[in-house]
């Protein structure tokens, strides 16, 4: 039960003002790993927003032996950044049960890059 994805593409905006999530399960049950952390990938002119939060952690394993889920992934690609302050980004990755509790999920990553603007000519020789 993995956090899945969330892909949004926007000719705009894209605000960030709440939390957005795609976290992997964790599993209540003897000897299963937690589910890995989904992504996060959002393409827009301008990202905006103010106190937002994404994450795609990794979930906890299960009651007995169980391993942690890792991390997700978080892009951001825009072409200006107008978010008041700055987004906080999460990508855990969930932690181990019994004697595989040394076993937690490894950390995801998290990008924010950048978009050319609308009438940008790139030239290739």
């Amino acid at each position: 039960k993995g956090g899945g994805l969330i892909h949004v593409v926007a000719q705009g905006d894209i605000g960030i003002y709440g939390t957005l999530s795609a976290n992997g399960a964790g599993y209540g049950y003897q000897y299963t790993g937690g589910g890995a952390g989904g992504g996060i990938y959002l393409t827009c002119m301008r990202f905006k927003g103010a106190g937002g939060t994404l994450q795609a952690n990794g979930g906890n394993g299960g009651s007995v032996n169980g391993a942690g889920g890792g991390g997700g992934r978080i892009a951001v690609w825009r072409a200006r950044d107008m978010y008041v302050g700055t987004c906080a980004t999460n990508v855990a990755g969930g932690s181990g049960t019994g004697g595989a509790s040394n076993y937690f999920g490894q950390v995801g990553t998290v990008v924010f890059g950048w978009n050319s603007p609308l009438g940008t000519m790139v030239s290739f020789r």
